[in-house]
């Protein structure tokens, strides 16, 4: 069969190309029958994402926060924004109002798993074999075309996470524990209400069961009852490919890319910047202009990898930093956004490190 434009991955990286892609005849696949499932996504968004949220539906936002305390060593750091700047979206639904909103013009093919074919141009989608004048894999990170093609694997971390009833929680705060001063892995409370909050964690490894989780959380004293679901999956950490492009006519989105923070592991921020311009590249057949806007993407993201990489051993540095910026209004609530201009303000602090003893009597106190 011949086909015009083929997205394979019925993710918010697939979706949102879809979305923005408006003169072009899409087949979307996506492996599992229906948008939105399995979950594994905790749903965090900045002001970006919010607005284009909202431009689908505003009743997707369930909720919003204007603090994050974490939990390190023996101590909290508060991170106070002067209004709400972290929302929590429904990703589930959100994936489902988009793929209503497209319906119109995008044939959706779900319950198909697709793999490459012997040339660029087609794709086996179950039993069928079909040749795309383009093709965009936002397959994830275990992305069968980044192997044929980039021939590259990416890093993975698992996210697991499950919702529970809760009490003690304050609604306006969300509460991340770094169980070591490496901070190898983080795990959370995402307050949904007063009384009803997401567990998770992050890990390196292959997570522990949920219920360690709870273990943890309920020692600082939260009474934790029944649980109502649990999800999670895969995390790609990278590397990221430096050439979106291949063969001129494949495009990696999402986080086949990845598109991740390194910091926090998020995602959605640099999918949702990037899909205009893919949609925009599509539409007009100049892929010339998502590998541009990609490759600004890169360097921001390669910026916040040097952060990380200098912070590595000193994990408390950037949280203490932004605690005590945030009081001032230093950080702002666009910083959630755009960690490059947060890795930046931080790294110019670094110089002042060693001239200002009370940083390292407050590193002392932290570390009990």
């Amino acid at each position: 069969m011949i086909k015009d434009l083929c997205i394979v991955g019925g993710g918010i990286a697939g979706l949102s190309a879809a979305f923005y892609t408006s003169n072009r005849e899409i087949i979307l696949f996506e492996e599992h029958r229906e948008v939105g499932y399995p979950e594994h996504c905790s749903g965090l968004v900045g002001f970006e994402v919010k607005a284009f949220v909202e431009k689908i539906s505003p009743n997707l936002i369930d909720a919003k926060y204007s603090r994050i305390s974490v939990g390190i060593g023996n101590r909290f750091l508060h991170i106070d924004f002067r209004r709400p700047a972290i929302f929590h979206v429904n990703r589930p639904e959100l994936e489902a109002r988009i793929l209503d909103t497209v319906s119109g013009r995008v044939s959706f093919q779900g319950g198909v798993r697709v793999k490459p074919s012997h040339i660029p141009s087609e794709i086996k989608a179950g039993d069928k074999t079909y040749n795309c004048a383009n093709i965009v894999a936002s397959d994830g990170p275990l992305s069968v075309f980044r192997r044929k093609y980039f021939l590259s694997q990416i890093g993975i971390m698992v996210g697991i996470q499950g919702l529970f009833r809760v009490s003690n929680l304050d609604p306006d705060n969300i509460l991340v524990i770094y169980p070591h001063i490496s901070g190898n892995y983080f795990s959370w409370i995402i307050p949904l209400d007063y009384d009803i909050g997401l567990i998770g964690g992050l890990f390196r490894e292959a997570p522990p069961p949920i219920d360690s989780l709870v273990k943890r959380f309920s020692y600082l004293g939260f009474n934790i009852g029944g649980r109502q679901k649990i999800f999670g999956g895969p995390l790609p950490i990278g590397p990221r490919v430096i050439d979106p492009v291949a063969a001129s006519k494949i495009l990696l989105f999402g986080d086949a890319l990845p598109l991740t923070k390194p910091y926090t592991g998020g995602g959605l921020y640099h999918i949702i910047r990037l899909a205009p311009i893919l949609g925009k590249a599509l539409d007009t057949r100049d892929l010339g202009l998502f590998r541009k806007a990609y490759r600004d993407t890169y360097l921001k993201l390669s910026l916040e990898d040097s952060a990380v990489r200098l912070f590595r051993d000193k994990h408390w540095i950037p949280l203490l930093l932004t605690t005590n910026y945030s009081k001032t209004g230093f950080i702002t609530p666009l910083d959630y956004d755009k960690h490059y201009e947060l890795a930046l303000k931080l790294i110019a602090t670094v110089p002042f490190l060693w001239i200002f003893p009370p940083i390292f009597h407050i590193h002392r106190k932290i570390l009990g």
